[in-house]
């Protein structure tokens, strides 16, 4: 992995590049650098926590001896006080781990009682209006708040939350995922592209000024949206996730579809900014909501 977190210091992952950054950012402080000894010889260990699944990670690479690129990789050998956890049923799921296979299905889930999805939730629950304004900026859509109402029902019929592939970083796009299929009609449409192929496929369609795609009397046209295929990959270290966000029609004939990348780090800035200064761009109506349906 490419990135660590350490949660005592910065809520946000932290980019893994050279050793001197990671002294300055840890002070240099237990439990994070260790000397290790052996018959033969001391060297210096660097410890941190996997930013997905919070095990403990070392870092490889700080050493001399080292010749690879700096990065992180899970310490599963035993429990490193106060670094992280030694979790073995979150390692199996982390899309950091060396394994062949990383597709999970959707009954892939965590246990009621295990804390990182508990964790995730309460994320999606206090910053739910900055989880939306992510999915509306990438698909240049704005949901009604009716629709939305709906969603958050269906990600809580579901208990999303308890997904093995979830995390405090993805967890807007995951919210996503574990939606039903809801009606393109009375969301606001700023996509030109999809505004262009529904117009295409039926003239007839009207939008208000607003761009809110209006349903209309005697029109039998029916179009609506969903989330499918979440997708993780690790290349050079750095991971890669996306979920596929499709239009179709009443005969489920795809219209419109886009590949949505997740951007983590965008996710991190956004719920750790300043709250007096976040304050103007918060719809705190949003948070209630999410409150409300998860009470």
């Amino acid at each position: 992995m490419d990135v660590f977190k350490i949660p005592s210091l910065s809520a946000k992952p932290i980019p893994i590049t050279t050793k001197e950054a990671f002294e300055s950012f840890t002070k240099k402080q237990k439990p994070w650098i260790q000397l290790i000894s052996d018959a033969m010889t001391f060297s210096w260990r660097y410890y941190a926590q996997c930013p997905h699944c919070d095990n403990a990670i070392i870092i490889i690479g700080f050493n001399p001896t080292h010749t690879q690129t700096p990065h992180g990789k899970h310490y599963m050998v035993r429990s490193v006080k106060g670094v992280g956890f030694l979790d073995r049923s979150a390692y199996e799921a982390c899309p950091y781990r060396n394994q062949a296979n990383k597709k999970l299905s959707k009954e892939d889930k965590y246990s009621t009682e295990h804390h990182l999805p508990s964790k995730a939730l309460n994320i999606l629950i206090e910053h739910f209006d900055r989880a939306i304004y992510l999915l509306e900026k990438e698909l240049q859509i704005k949901f009604s708040t009716s629709c939305l109402k709906r969603m958050l029902e269906d990600f809580r019929a579901s208990q999303g939350w308890l997904y093995k592939g979830v995390s405090e970083q993805n967890i807007p796009w995951i919210f996503a995922y574990f939606t039903l299929s809801k009606s393109l009609y009375n969301q606001r449409i700023f996509n030109k592209t999809l505004k262009s192929k529904l117009l295409v496929l039926e003239p007839k369609l009207q939008f208000d000024k607003h761009e809110t795609l209006l349903v209309t009397d005697g029109l039998f046209f029916k179009t609506s949206f969903s989330f499918f295929d979440h997708q993780r990959s690790v290349n050079n270290h750095h991971l890669i996730e996306s979920i596929t966000f499709k239009v179709s029609d009443k005969n489920n004939r795809d219209l419109y579809i886009k590949k949505i990348e997740f951007d983590p780090l965008h996710f991190a800035n956004l719920i750790n900014m300043d709250e007096e200064k976040a304050k103007a761009f918060r719809n705190m109506k949003l948070v209630e909501m999410a409150r409300a349906v998860f009470r």
